[in-house]
């Protein structure tokens, strides 16, 4: 589809093919591009201003209006008055924008015109409710959107609670789910050779979690759960990807394990070996939970979808984004995260996936056909087409 598309994001694009800033947005324009769509990219959280080429796609970076108001910054500021007026003057027949900032609403209000289809991607904490005027303020900014895309079920009724949803707002919701990348989750299919080189046996039971170590993430609820299983005297070991500020605690917790020694924590890994990880694992696990105070939750669950797509089951928590890739009983399991003994439950899913191969293999089977078949860019692309067309006429 031959369309003109000014891509926004307040999220950042990466700076090169292994920079992990801005992913989704990023992906969705190389898809929009490989569909003919004409995409010019623009990352309005940027460093500073500039112009470069990642993966073969252009992107123009524009940095944050706030920081060039507090320093005074004059010159800063006319540059930067300079790349508005060159977006309000260039021709576009869509703008997207991806997440829903409030930041946008100036954009949003001098970019729109007659003819030009406005585009809103939220995602999940970003319409999560606030203050008085936080709300009015986003129902402001939504009532000039065309079309509304939210990346899953959850984010939808996140939104439609936000804005007083009406009949009139369902022919411009469509619900597009978050795509994945399947071209980066490659591997070899062996995966001993990583187990070998970390030190873990071939026969070991691997539970893996990857995420920002940050209280909602519940890898404190995953710890204790495998510390039962290894009380019982089974060959658990827990691998846990990721940085934050509850490490040091979460190291602490394992460490008051019977075996400490079946805990893992590795800070990073790159792209490349994260699938390899994936790969690895009989089982992924993260408990995420909603901070409704601090507007975080889980939108979608990117994670959860990349095992699954290399056919590992896995566990969540019930009531976030993660119910739209997580299907309780055939791609995984779902756990209520704030379950009295939210513990003992999930080392009880964990010991059903361990003893039981038939209902481990089910839910791997059934986990990778879904996400493949669901979750693709192409398939999340076209439908974005699809419903520009349709308002479009």
């Amino acid at each position: 589809m031959e369309i003109r598309i000014l891509y926004l994001t307040g999220n950042g694009f990466p700076r090169s093919a292994k920079d992990p800033r801005g992913t989704f947005s990023f992906e969705h324009v190389r898809a929009l591009r490989a569909l003919s769509a004409e995409v010019t990219a623009v990352d309005l959280q940027a460093d500073d201003f500039g112009e470069d080429v990642v993966d073969g796609i252009s992107i123009r970076r524009i940095p944050r209006l706030r920081p060039i108001l507090r320093a005074r910054a004059i010159g800063r500021l006319r540059r930067y008055l300079a790349a508005y007026r060159a977006m309000r003057d260039e021709r576009y027949e869509v703008i997207v924008f991806s997440f829903s900032y409030l930041k946008y609403f100036p954009l949003m209000l001098g970019l729109r015109r007659p003819g030009v289809t406005i585009l809103v991607i939220p995602h999940g904490g970003d319409v999560m409710p606030g203050g008085a005027i936080r709300r009015f303020l986003k129902r402001r900014l939504f009532a000039m959107a065309d079309i509304i895309t939210p990346v899953s079920d959850y984010t939808e009724t996140l939104l439609s609670c936000l804005i007083g949803r009406r009949d009139a707002d369902n022919k411009r919701i469509v619900t597009i789910y978050n795509g994945v990348d399947l071209a980066k989750l490659q591997t070899d299919r062996d995966p001993n050779k990583l187990r070998i080189r970390i030190g873990l046996s071939t026969d070991a039971f691997i539970v893996l979690s990857v995420c920002n170590l940050v209280k909602r993430k519940g890898v404190d609820v995953v710890i204790r759960a495998v510390s039962r299983l290894l009380a019982e005297g089974r060959d658990v070991h827990h691998v846990v990807i990721g940085r934050g500020p509850e490490a040091e605690r979460l190291y602490a917790l394992a460490c008051m394990s019977s075996k400490p020694g079946n805990f893992h924590f590795i800070d990073s890994v790159s792209s490349d070996e994260l699938a390899d990880f994936y790969n690895m694992a009989d089982l992924f696990a993260i408990l995420s939970t909603t901070g409704w105070d601090a507007r975080q939750t889980e939108g979608f669950g990117i994670v959860y979808a990349e095992a699954m797509a290399l056919g590992t089951p896995v566990i969540g928590g019930r009531g976030s984004g993660t119910s739209t890739p997580v299907k309780d009983g055939f791609t995984g399991v779902l756990v209520d995260p704030y379950g009295e003994d939210v513990d003992a439950e999930v080392a009880s899913a964990m010991t059903r996936i361990i003893d039981d191969n038939e209902y481990r293999e089910r839910l791997s089977r059934n986990a990778e056909w879904y996400v493949r078949e669901t979750f693709s860019w192409e398939r999340n692309a076209r439908e974005t087409l699809n419903a520009i067309a349709k308002v479009r006429g």
